[in-house]
């Protein structure tokens, strides 16, 4: 979480320089022009460099490699017990935190019966 917490307010101030140095307001204002598509994502990869961003973005991915066979394990394992159920609550968290593209500040759970690879019948 910590590192979450680092990332996303400097992810924020890169996209706030963008835009003021692009001169935009939102993202509807965009013109649909690959050209400035692609000057604008120049742009975001050097402020993010600068700001520290990107450094952040490392530590997060490392920690989702650290973690993931972890969650891969509890999802295999039975959920016997309080703590196996609050084990796999956590590993529906982790699934559902917001991916790193695509950051709009909600947690994402997927459209289908399951969430993520944890099913929901071990909560019935």
């Amino acid at each position: 979480m910590d590192a979450a917490v680092e990332w996303a307010p400097l992810l924020r101030a890169a996209h706030a320089e963008v835009r003021e140095k692009l001169n935009y307001a939102d993202r509807e204002d965009w013109e649909d022009s690959s050209e400035r598509i692609r000057e604008e994502a120049r742009m975001l990869s050097l402020i993010a460099r600068r700001n520290g961003c990107d450094a952040a973005s490392d530590r997060m991915s490392a920690l989702a490699e650290a973690i993931d066979p972890l969650a891969d394990a509890i999802v295999a394992a039975e959920a016997s017990t309080l703590a196996g159920l609050r084990a796999k609550a956590l590993v529906v968290m982790w699934e559902a935190r917001p991916s790193f593209a695509h950051h709009h500040g909600a947690l994402e759970f997927p459209d289908d019966a399951h969430c993520g690879r944890v099913s929901t019948r071990w909560l019935c």
